[in-house]
């Protein structure tokens, strides 16, 4: 079992799937780490469940009502599923940025004290020392066929970099 302060690496033709009992999957993708915080009570009936992405591509799927919140941080952002349903791609590049991709759900994104929520088909992305960009659309359906990209062998851009060449409009 996973166990706090664990840290989870998965090399360049790896990938990790850590299950949270039975509300929470976390998929770690090809070169990424990720390291577990210590569980917390932040409220007399809430935990709290805290990742930490060091570095790559994972995705979070919170399946489930359950009286834990997520938490997963980057150096420059807080992400967090706010409801079931909520599925989400974090990527983490240390040098240049985060990116939240929602496939499903909704989301809260934190950076510099502003709070973005986006909801499932769009996107953002956190610059260091920056808020996060407004939300932009990403079809749930690109993203999807990212993960199966980057889940084979063939050779896959970083979410980043889709991310940031989609068009900067958002779906209101």
């Amino acid at each position: 079992p996973i166990e706090a302060n664990d840290r989870v690496s998965v090399d360049q033709n790896g990938r990790a799937r850590l299950r949270f009992q039975d509300f929470l999957t976390v998929e770690v993708f090809r070169n990424t780490q990720l390291q577990v915080g210590q569980p917390q009570l932040d409220l007399p009936t809430t935990g709290l469940i805290q990742l930490k992405q060091l570095i790559g591509h994972s995705s979070i799927d919170l399946q489930k009502e359950v009286d834990q919140r997520i938490q997963v941080t980057t150096d420059f952002a807080t992400i967090e599923p706010v409801r079931p349903g909520s599925e989400v791609v974090v990527c983490h590049d240390p040098q240049k940025l985060t990116c939240v991709a929602a496939t499903n759900g909704e989301v809260q994104v934190t950076a510099q004290g502003k709070v973005v929520t986006l909801q499932g088909g769009e996107a953002t992305y956190i610059l260091p020392g920056q808020a996060p960009e407004p939300p932009i659309c990403l079809s749930p359906e690109v993203v999807r066929q990212w993960k199966d990209r980057i889940r084979s062998s063939a050779q896959t851009e970083p979410l980043g970099a889709l991310v940031e060449s989609a068009p900067q409009v958002s779906c209101a």
